[in-house]
C-alpha cells in the first residue's frame, strides 16, 4: 500500500512539474540518433505534436514531453533529482525511447565464454580445449547520462555505443600454459614375475586421468582400495617382518613409489608416506613409498589454485607417472646420502642333492644402510635451497648359501680304481 502512495504521490508531483514548472515557448524537433558499429536507431517526437486526445494528467504529461532540447534535458535532470534513474527520466520525457535502446542492447549485449579443457589420457593428443569469448555489456545509466549532455547542444544529438567488454576468466592460451609437463618418473620391473607386474598394472591405472584440484588432498589407498583377488590382483612377493613372503597385491609398493617420486618432483606436497624395512632393487634408497592398506598410506595434496593432471602408463619394462601442470621455473632433483652400511656373513647350510663344488642362495644377502634423501632445488644451474626429506635405515639380510656335499659319481670311481692300482 505505501508503495503504491508513493507512486501516486509522484505521479502528481510530475504532472505538478510539467504543469506550472515553466512555460515552453518553443517547442523544437527532436531526433535522438544511436549507433553501434552497423547497427542505428532513430527516435523522434513527431508522435507526441500528433497524439489525439488527453485527459487532464494527459495533457501534463505531454506538455511536459515537448518544448526545447535544453528545456526537456533540465526537466530529465529535474526528474533524476526526485530519486528516479536516467533511465526512468527518460521513459518519461522521451516515451518508447527505451524501447528501441532496448532492441539494440539484444543485439550488442554477449555474456563472455570461458575456455574449457578435456584431458584425455589414453590419446595421443592428451588436451583438447574449446575457444573463449569476449563479452560486450551496454551500461544503459552511462548511456543515458550520455544522451542527456548532448541533448543540452543539441536537437538531434547523435551518440556511438561504448559497451564494456566483459573478459573471459578463462582463456584458451592460459589453459595450454597450464597443461604443459611437469614431471616425468619410470621404475623398471622388467625381471619381475608376471604376477607382480599384474598388480603393478592394476594399481598405477587407477591413476591414469587423475585430475588433482585444487587446495584438495588425495590418498593412493582410498584411489586404489583394498588390494584383492576379486579385483584381479595376484600372488607376489611383500615384505613381512623383514621377510619377503607370498601375498596378494606383491608389487603395488613399486607402482606407489613411482607416483611419490613423480609427485615430488612435481613439487607437489606429500603430507605421508613411509619407507620398507628392507631395500627396493627399483629405487634408490631414501625415496620408496610402502603402502599397505589400513595402516601405511601415501597422502598428497594439491596446494596450487589451478588443476594438475596425471598420466600414468604401464609396459612390460617400465611403469611410469607424468604430472602436468604449470610448469615450474625451477628443477628439483633427488639426492641420497650414505651414512653407513651394513653387512652380514651368509649362513652355509650343507646340501647333499648339490655335488661338490656347487653353490646357490636360497636367501639372496641384502647389505643394510643408513641414508638421508633431499630434494634440491636448482634455478638456472644454481642451487636455490636444499630440503631432506627422512633420515632411513634399511635393514641387512643374511644370505644363506646352499653348498653341495655329494660326490661326483665319476670322481667316486676314479679313486676307487686309483686304490686298487696302489694295492
Amino acid at each position: 500500500m505505501k508503495i503504491k502512495l508513493n507512486y501516486c504521490l509522484c505521479f502528481i508531483l510530475l504532472c505538478f512539474l510539467c504543469i506550472f514548472g515553466g512555460s515552453f515557448q518553443k517547442t523544437d524537433d527532436i531526433t535522438i540518433t544511436i549507433t553501434y558499429k552497423d547497427n542505428q536507431i532513430e527516435w523522434n517526437d513527431k508522435f507526441l505534436k500528433n497524439s489525439a486526445v488527453f485527459d487532464f494528467f494527459g495533457k501534463a504529461q505531454k506538455n511536459g514531453r515537448l518544448g526545447s532540447n535544453k528545456q526537456r534535458a533540465e526537466l530529465v535532470e529535474k526528474i533524476v533529482l526526485m530519486g528516479f534513474s536516467y533511465e526512468q527520466a527518460f521513459c518519461y520525457v522521451f516515451p518508447t525511447l527505451k524501447e528501441k535502446i532496448n532492441d539494440l542492447c539484444l543485439k550488442i549485449d554477449k555474456k563472455e565464454v570461458d575456455a574449457t579443457v578435456k584431458f584425455n589420457p589414453n590419446s595421443d593428443k592428451l588436451f583438447s580445449y574449446t575457444k573463449d569469448y569476449v563479452g560486450y555489456k551496454v551500461n544503459k545509466e552511462n548511456l543515458y547520462k550520455n544522451i542527456l549532455e548532448k541533448l543540452k547542444f543539441s536537437t538531434n544529438p547523435k551518440i556511438e555505443i561504448n559497451p564494456e567488454v566483459l573478459r573471459p576468466k578463462v582463456t584458451k592460451q592460459e589453459l595450454i600454459k597450464g597443461t604443459k609437463l611437469v614431471a616425468k618418473f619410470e621404475t623398471d620391473y622388467e625381471n619381475s614375475s608376471e604376477n607382480r607386474k599384474n598388480n603393478i598394472k592394476l594399481a598405477i591405472k587407477n591413476f591414469n586421468g587423475l585430475i588433482l584440484k585444487p587446495h584438495t588432498e588425495y590418498s593412493f589407498n582410498k584411489i586404489t582400495g583394498k588390494r584383492t583377488e576379486e579385483k584381479g590382483y595376484r600372488e607376489a612377493n611383500i615384505i613381512i617382518n623383514n621377510e619377503y613372503v607370498e601375498g596378494f597385491g606383491g608389487g603395488v609398493c613399486q607402482a606407489s613409489t613411482t607416483l611419490y617420486n613423480a609427485l615430488l618432483l612435481a613439487d607437489i606436497n606429500v603430507i605421508e608416506s613411509h619407507p620398507h624395512s628392507l631395500k627396493s632393487s627399483y629405487i634408490m634408497c631414501g625415496f620408496d613409498a610402502m603402502v599397505n592398506y589400513g595402516a601405511s598410506d601415501l597422502r598428497w595434496r594439491n596446494e596450487n589454485s589451478y588443476p594438475l593432471y596425471i598420466k600414468t602408463y604401464a609396459t612390460n619394462t617400465k611403469v611410469g607417472v607424468e604430472i602436468y601442470g604449470y610448469k615450474l621455473n625451477y628443477e628439483i632433483e633427488r639426492e641420497t646420502k650414505l651414512i653407513n652400511k651394513t653387512k652380514l656373513d651368509d649362513v652355509i647350510v650343507e646340501d647333499d642333492t648339490m655335488f661338490l663344488g656347487e653353490e646357490r642362495y636360497k636367501v639372496m644377502p641384502k647389505t643394510g644402510c643408513k641414508v638421508k634423501s633431499f630434494l634440491t632445488y636448482k634455478q638456472n644451474g644454481k642451487i636455490i635451497k636444499q630440503k631432506q626429506l627422512r633420515t632411513q635405515s634399511y635393514k641387512a639380510v643374511r644370505g644363506v648359501k646352499l653348498v653341495g656335499t655329494k660326490v661326483d659319481k665319476l670322481e667316486s670311481d676314479n679313486k676307487t680304481f686309483v686304490n686298487w692300482q696302489q694295492n
